[in-house]
Formats: structure tokens, sequence, C-alpha cells
């Protein structure tokens, strides 16, 4: 990103600047025309800057026209007057071009970052970046998690549920994947998908390994799908006793489970 923003900056500066710069003092030069009706005075003020200066009169510059191609110009428009008339339509057209591309950059970048294009391309370019860091790194667990979280959270579950399991082939005792993964299993909407007794396995693993109030939550959460109410309870209950934060939330998930625990006897 950095390298880009250099460059861009760079090209902007050295032809789209520069190129304004030059054709600004080449209309500037022209106007001497308003003051005089030849443009001789001003010749012969740069032929003895050359002189002066001991520097070639062609010696090129990025943002100037040299002393020689100012003379040149001015000799063409002693000769013939419309040049000064065709350079100004130039750099009005110019002017125009270059709003035109402000304005139509300005709309495509407005559109990606928050057009309806925007978030398919940052999954797009986020996936691709998960995936390069796993195929360097495939002994590392961590990546193929990150993937698996990915693709939940754009709700890909399939791919999700492929790459924790991946990730759990390396480290099959991961407490974060097997509470993540219990978690897609007992709330996921798709009913081809959700399936809670592996969220209960799963969420149960996940809790011998680390007893922390949201992996309490998706075991009681879990224990909820697979329709065990006093079993949601009980997790429900250490869920919000471990919790130092979010206690309206763990007493929210507590009621549900304790509304539906009484309803079932």
């Amino acid at each position: 990103n950095s390298i880009s923003t250099i460059a861009i900056f760079l090209i902007y500066f050295r032809y789209i600047f520069a190129y304004f710069m030059r054709n600004f003092e080449r209309q500037a030069d022209t106007y001497v025309y308003s003051f005089f009706v030849s443009a001789k005075p001003l010749i012969s003020a740069f032929e003895k800057i050359t002189f002066f200066s001991g520097q070639p009169p062609d010696k090129p510059n990025w943002h100037h026209f040299s002393i020689k191609e100012r003379i040149e110009y001015l000799h063409k428009c002693e000769a013939d007057k419309s040049w000064i008339k065709r350079h100004d339509k130039k750099l009005k057209k110019s002017m125009a071009v270059f709003l035109v591309c402000l304005i139509f950059t300005g709309a495509a970048g407005y559109n990606l970052n928050f057009g309806k294009n925007s978030k398919r391309i940052n999954e797009f370019f986020s996936e691709k970046v998960i995936l390069g860091l796993i195929k360097d790194n495939q002994d590392d667990p961590e990546f193929p998690a990150m993937l698996g979280d990915f693709y939940y959270s754009i709700n890909n579950y399939e791919k999700a549920i492929k790459a924790y399991k991946q990730s759990l082939a390396v480290d099959s005792e991961n407490s974060r994947v097997l509470n993540n993964l219990a978690w897609l299993y007992a709330t996921c909407e798709n009913k081809n998908i959700k399936n809670a007794n592996l969220a209960v396995m799963l969420a149960e693993a996940a809790v011998k390994k680390e007893k922390t109030p949201h992996i309490f939550d998706t075991l009681a959460q879990s224990y909820f799908a697979a329709g065990k109410y006093k079993e949601a309870v009980e997790a429900g209950e250490k869920a919000l006793s471990t919790a130092d934060a979010d206690k309206p939330y763990y007493e929210k998930q507590l009621a549900k489970f304790m509304d539906h625990h009484q309803k079932s006897r």
C-alpha cells in the first residue's frame, strides 16, 4: 500500500502536475501580448538569462519548458497570433479532461470503499490473503481458524466448517476453534448444517480446556439446541457467574434457557 501510494504520488507530480505547470507557464509567456504588440522584449530577456546563466538553452526540466522551447513558441506566435488562442484552447480542454478524470476517480474510489461492490472486493482480497498465509504456514492451526472465522462472518458456513476442521486436524485441542465450530453447529439457521449433538460434543471438549464465560455460553447454547434445557440452565449459570463483562447478555441467555426448561416440565 505504501509503495503504491508513493508510486501514484510520483506519477501525478512527474507527469500530470508537471504538464499543467509547463503549459500554464507557456500561457503566462503569451500573456505578454496583452501589454505589448510584440514578444521581442521577453525573447530578449530569455536570451540574456541563457547567456548569463551559462546553462544550455535546451536543458530539460520536468516542470518547465526549456528556454529554447519557450523562445521558439514565442517566435511562432510572432509569425501567427493564432497560436496564442490555440494554446488557450488546449489548456481549457486539458483542464476539462482533468476534472472529468478527477470526478470519475473520486466516484470509482467512493464505489470501491462504500458502494455495493466494496464488500465483495474486501471479502475477495481478505480470503486471498488468508489462503496465502495458510499456504506458507501449513503447520500453523491459527490461520485455518482465521479463515473459518472469516467464512463464518460472511455466512459461508460450509467453508467455515471445512476451515475449522482443517485447523483441528493440526491442533485437535484448540479450545477457541472447538468453541467456534460448536457455536456454528448449534446456531446455524441452515437445517442441513445444524447439528446440535455434534455441537454439544465440541463444546464439552472446549470447556474442558478453557472454563471461560463465552465457552460456557456456547455449551449452554449447544445443550439448548439439543433440547437439553436443564443442562443448558446449568451451563448458563456458570457462564453468568464467571462473567466480568457483558452480564446483561448472559442474563438474557440464562432467562431463555430457564423459560424453556420450565415449559418442558
